[in-house]
């Protein structure tokens, strides 16, 4: 005669941690959220649906003028505005009555406390995506989310000011991290043009290097080697000390790299966060006695 037999656990389906039988639960997703982008990011609070900023310049350098001649009149330069949008992002979770009365390690309350910690690490996620795509068009809701007044992305080899001719800029850099990348560099810094066309210049002094963790070795050869490094003379390493190394675990590319110029009010890029994550706890509303645990937040 047949016995039955009886499945005391359910690996498949995970409802072993229902029954007395799991001694220990291994989740390695456990840990503190990864929140890097508040570095590069100029971080504002907003109340509003979008954000608007305009774009202007003031006035252009001055003209030879003749004795008792007119001195020439000059209108500021105007480059229109542009809006930040608000962007919902959120994630939830539902669980069932029984769910919650058997089971031994408490996941509903672990559960909520990861949901916080993703959230968190969404929105650091989608605000690296800025960096992993600079040359790329990255929108949310069908609106581009990182381009500047001129319409064009943030990587661009042909950025446009308000003067009359009107001139460029490139503040896109395709070479490898070398002494002469870094050359590059500063010389895009020292050249700078603003929106009249005129010459001024930012100091890279302390100034974020950020980079892809495989760099890490060579940004510290290049901004710690008293000497010119990988050479052996006696030429002093320009670079030494210069810069404040970053290492922006989030970089797709394993050679990504760049300089940032965040203490410099001139320059920015800016996230309005209408909403912190929320988390609701809740009741289903279909008659049943499951729970739902919604995560929410906003930030353009």
């Amino acid at each position: 005669m047949a016995s039955p037999i009886l499945t005391v656990w359910d690996t498949s389906s995970g409802k072993d941690v229902f029954r007395r039988l799991v001694r220990d639960v291994f989740d390695n997703t456990k840990r503190d959220a990864l929140m890097e982008s508040e570095k590069l990011y100029k971080m504002k609070t907003s109340d509003k649906l979008f954000e608007r900023g305009m774009r202007m310049a003031g006035m252009p350098y001055g003209n030879y003028v003749v004795e008792s001649g007119k001195v020439p009149l000059y209108d500021p330069k105007f480059g229109g505005t542009l809006d930040w949008y608000q962007n919902e992002y959120g994630m939830g979770f539902r669980v069932s009555w029984m769910m919650k009365k058997t089971n031994q390690w408490d996941l509903v309350k672990g559960w909520t406390t990861s949901l916080r910690m993703k959230l968190d690490e969404t929105k650091d996620v989608e605000l690296a995506r800025l960096f992993n795509s600079p040359t790329a068009s990255v929108s949310r809701g069908g609106r581009e989310i990182n381009v500047g007044y001129d319409t064009f992305v943030l990587g661009y080899a042909a950025h446009t000011c308000l003067d009359d001719t009107p001139s460029t800029y490139s503040n896109l850099g395709s070479a490898d991290l070398s002494l002469a990348a870094l050359t590059a560099g500063e010389l895009y810094f020292d050249t700078l043009k603003d929106d009249q066309g005129a010459i001024f210049f930012v100091n890279t002094k302390g100034m974020v290097l950020y980079h892809h963790p495989a760099l890490k070795v060579r940004i510290t050869e290049l901004n710690r080697s008293t000497g010119k490094p990988w050479e052996i003379s006696n030429t002093m390493n320009f670079w030494e000390g210069r810069f404040e190394p970053y290492t922006y675990r989030r970089l797709s590319s394993t050679t990504a790299w760049g300089l940032a110029a965040v203490g410099d009010q001139r320059y920015d890029i800016k996230c309005f966060t209408l909403a912190e994550p929320d988390i609701l706890t809740k009741d289903a509303s279909d008659n049943s006695l499951d729970t739902i645990v919604l995560g929410h937040q906003a930030f353009s």
